[in-house]
C-alpha cells in the first residue's frame, strides 16, 4: 500500500466520524427552530445563524475529507519523505467499514444512557400529569435529539453497506 493511499483511507474515516457530529448538528437546529417561538426572537435568530455557520463548517469538513482527500494530502505534503511501498495488507473498504460500525457504536453507546434516563424522567412526568400535580413542561426536543442520535447510531450499523458504497462511488467517478 502506497502512503498516498494510506493517507486517505485515514481522512476518510476521520471524515466518517464527523458525519455523526454533523447529524447531530441537524437536531440542535431543529431544537432552535422551535426556540425561536418560545424565547426572544433576535437571540435565538442569532443563534440558529451561528449554529448554521459552525455547521456549514462541519459540513464543508466533512466533504473534504470524504471526497477530496487527495487534494488535502497534496497540500499538506502527507506524503513528502515517505517510501513508496508500505506493507499493509488489509482493503481499503475493510478499513472504512470499521470506521463506520466503530462510529455507530460510540454513537448508541454515548446516546442510550441519556435516552433511558429521559424516558424514565418522561414516564414519571406522565403520571404526574395524570395525577394533576403542578409541574414544569417535559423537555421533548432533549428526548428528540437522544432518540434521533440513537437511530442515527443503528443506521450506521444496519447500513454501513450503503454508507460505504457512496463514498466508494465517488472514489471510482474519480478515477
Amino acid at each position: 500500500m502506497k502512503p498516498q493511499e494510506l493517507f486517505n483511507i485515514l481522512l476518510k474515516m476521520l471524515g466518517i466520524f464527523l458525519i455523526k457530529d454533523l447529524l447531530f448538528g441537524l437536531f440542535d437546529i431543529l431544537n432552535l427552530l422551535t426556540s425561536l417561538l418560545q424565547v426572544n426572537r433576535d437571540i435565538a435568530f442569532f443563534q440558529l445563524v451561528v449554529t448554521l455557520l459552525f455547521w456549514g463548517l462541519n459540513a464543508a469538513l466533512v466533504y473534504l475529507l470524504i471526497f477530496k482527500t487527495d487534494d488535502i494530502i497534496n497540500k499538506l505534503k502527507l506524503t513528502a519523505g515517505l517510501r513508496e511501498d508500505l506493507s499493509f495488507n488489509i482493503h481499503r473498504s475493510i478499513l472504512l467499514s470499521m470506521a463506520i460500525i466503530i462510529a455507530g457504536m460510540v454513537t448508541i453507546a454515548l446516546a442510550l444512557p441519556p435516552t433511558i434516563k429521559l424516558l424514565y424522567k418522561w414516564l414519571q412526568y406522565i403520571e404526574l400529569k395524570n395525577r394533576n400535580f403542578p409541574i414544569p413542561d417535559f423537555d421533548y426536543p432533549t428526548l428528540f435529539t437522544y432518540i434521533g442520535q440513537l437511530v442515527i447510531g443503528f443506521i450506521f450499523l444496519t447500513r454501513k453497506q450503503v454508507i460505504l458504497n457512496f463514498i466508494e462511488l465517488r472514489r471510482k467517478d474519480k478515477n
